[in-house]
């Protein structure tokens, strides 16, 4: 295999060599040109056409138009071909680069699924991509693209944390929040959360904290972990404090308020919630805000809106509710407070027949998906959300 490779590279022009070796650097499995261009330093066209070249050479599959992917051996064989002192000089460049196109088109397609939510905190990476495409014009295009870079977005996250890249380990994981809420994927989203927490508690900004903290409390909610997420949402409100970021505050107040009602102490969710609004009131912001920015504090990916937190006035006192109704085993039946930004896409049909998770092409090395059966008991109901989503 080695000698037959060896004889493949050296019938290849130099400049068709040094592309395809720098392509091996990339830590996912498949990969599109803009992505090639972002790793390799060449220009669009000539990526497009290198690519082509090597398809042609079968050095490269194409599994799907416009998609390319290593063979294993052939990868491997690739990685070796250079130096070490070689490696360490282009590598950070190149990867660098990379995340910088996948954290700038995630940030572009997330603002577009989440339209007039601004949360903050979340870490200041200039991504400079070399490349400014894909460019989506709705939230529809966005979306595709997000189902089809979910994994490589993924694994960016996790190379961005092992290779020492913090602000892109930090920012990658609250880019795809929205999209795994809505998409159902709860247990890779708990996944990329934790990388956030853990990169901020080591290298972050107090407000970088925060804003990790309160994602993955609110995705612990989500799918039933109520204690775990109490157990990060109240830390995460003692960091943005009383002087901080009036939006930030308020979207951490209103998921500790909701994790508080859910275990039945609405006593002590009531003033959570009414400080919620009113910070919200004062502090609202026009519609197209910038979605991140490294204000102190942060606002989760959601919507506190006065519809929502207004009902939150009506909420008796503790000791004149009697306990709540469950309909699952970590889902009270409570009125009067919505879940910020829980409008799921579609519903399915009947609770017997889930609509899939998400529509991805099998590969041999893509990790299986999880069902909507192999989650919470409300999980059958829709994608990663309660069935009583519209009075939590």
């Amino acid at each position: 295999m080695t000698a037959s490779l060896d004889l493949s590279l050296r019938t290849l022009p130099q400049r068709t060599r040094d592309f395809l070796v720098s392509l091996a650097r990339h830590p996912g499995t498949e990969f599109d040109a803009p992505a090639a261009c972002a790793l390799t330093g060449v220009g669009l066209p000539t990526a497009r056409r290198l690519l082509g070249d090597l398809y042609e050479h079968h050095l490269l599959a194409e599994p799907t138009r416009g998609r390319y992917r290593f063979h294993d051996l052939v990868r491997e064989y690739l990685r070796g071909q250079r130096s070490g002192a070689a490696r360490e000089e282009s590598d950070d460049g190149g990867v660098g680069h990379l995340l910088d196109h996948y954290l700038h088109t995630a940030r572009a397609a997330d603002r577009l699924l989440l339209g007039d939510r601004s949360p903050v905190g979340v870490p200041e990476v200039i991504a400079e991509p070399r490349v400014m495409e894909p460019e989506f014009t709705d939230a529809a295009e966005a979306r595709a693209w997000l189902e089809t870079e979910w994994e490589n977005l993924a694994v960016a996250a996790r190379h961005a944390e092992r290779e020492g890249f913090h602000g892109h380990a930090m920012a990658l994981p609250a880019a795809l929040l929205e999209y795994l809420r809505t998409s159902g994927d709860n247990t890779l989203s708990l996944e990329l959360q934790t990388v956030a927490v853990r990169v901020a508690t080591a290298h972050g900004e107090p407000a970088n904290l925060a804003c990790a903290l309160t994602d993955l409390g609110h995705v612990q909610t989500l799918v039933g972990q109520i204690s775990r997420a109490r157990e990060n949402l109240e830390p995460a409100l003692e960091l943005i404090g009383v002087e901080g970021h009036p939006q930030a505050r308020a979207n951490s107040l209103l998921r500790l308020g909701i994790v508080l009602r859910l275990v039945g102490d609405y006593g002590g969710a009531r003033p959570l919630l009414v400080e919620a609004l009113e910070l919200r009131e004062r502090s609202r912001e026009p519609r197209g805000s910038p979605r991140y920015s490294t204000s102190s504090g942060y606002s989760a990916p959601g919507r506190v809106t006065t519809e929502t937190l207004s009902n939150s006035r009506r909420v008796p006192s503790s000791s004149s509710v009697p306990p709540a109704t469950r309909s699952g085993p970590h889902c009270p039946s409570i009125t009067g407070v919505s879940l910020v930004g829980s409008t799921p896409t579609t519903r399915p049909a009947s609770p017997t027949s889930p609509r899939p998770l998400r529509s991805t092409r099998p590969t041999a090395t893509a990790p299986e998906r999880r069902s909507p059966s192999s989650g919470p008991p409300w999980w059958r109901h829709g994608p990663g959300i309660c069935p009583m989503r519209s009075t939590i």
